[in-house]
Order: structure tokens, then sequence, then C-alpha cells
């Protein structure tokens, strides 16, 4: 009797010893849409340009941007005869959409001279802007009339 007990208990707490491991939890990977000034590096392609409109029917912009380069936090509008116009660029990931502002020199109080809304998906990123205004766009949807909706599409 006492050695069916000892076998028994030998059975019970010896069986978890050769219990299959738990399969591996897939890794946790973050939002491949979400945008920041760390995840905008690199060289993206004017794919478009335009003039915004309440209705939805953007109007095309003549513009000779053809790319725009973002190395840390400067961006450079990129002229297609060579050259360019560099601003440094903050974006506030706590906003929905993210807000994007393009500033002369270093960021300081008091607004910056470009303010817009950006967002990413894939390769591709979708910003509104407007230079000198003081209405930032809140909406893809509905963007006020006359601002930049520009398209830019991932090189490198």
């Amino acid at each position: 009797m006492m050695a069916r007990l000892v076998l028994l208990l030998l059975a019970l707490l010896g069986a978890p010893a050769f219990a299959p491991a738990p399969f591996p939890r897939p890794p946790r990977r973050g939002d491949a849409d979400a945008i920041s000034v760390q995840n905008f590096q690199g060289l993206w392609r004017v794919a478009s340009m335009m003039h915004s409109s309440k209705d939805g029917n953007h109007r095309p912009y003549a513009w000779h941007i053809s790319h725009v380069k973002v190395e840390s936090r400067t961006w450079t509008f990129m002229e297609q005869q060579g050259g360019g116009t560099s601003y440094t660029i903050t974006i506030d990931t706590s906003k929905r959409p993210a807000h994007l502002d393009f500033w002369n020199g270093e960021p300081h109080p008091g607004g910056a001279p470009g303010k817009g809304i950006i967002r990413k998906k894939g390769e591709v990123v979708e910003i509104i802007y407007v230079f000198g205004g003081n209405s930032r766009p809140v909406s893809f949807e509905q963007p006020p009339d006359g601002q930049y909706v520009l398209t830019l599409h991932r090189v490198r």
C-alpha cells in the first residue's frame, strides 16, 4: 500500500516535468504606420502636390520641388534643378492626427511659421500644411481651403 502511494505521488509530481512548453508568443510590433521624426528619416519623392479644398476637390499645384530629404530634424525641400530650402521640423505624436511644425532655426515659443498634420501609410506619407497662416488643419478628410496637400513616397 505504501509503495502504491509513493508511486502515485511520483507520477503526479513528475508528470508536469514532461509537459510540453507553451508556444512562444509572436514578437510585438509597434504600429507600422506610426509617424515620428525618427522613422521619417530619408529621401522622399513628391508624388503629388495640391491646393486643398473643403469639398475634397483638391486642385493640382505646379511645383518645382521634386523630393524632400529628412536628416535628423532637418527637412529640405529639394528643387528639380538642384538646391533647396531647409527647415527644422518637430512632430507631435500626442496629437491625432500628428502635428508637423516647420521652424526657421530652433523651435521656440510663439508658434511655428509652418504648421500642419502628417500621417504615414506604409511607404507613403501624407501632409497638409500651411506657411504663415494661423489655422492648422485638423482633418485629412475636411482640410481648410487653400492649404497644401503633399503626398510623399519613400525613396530610401
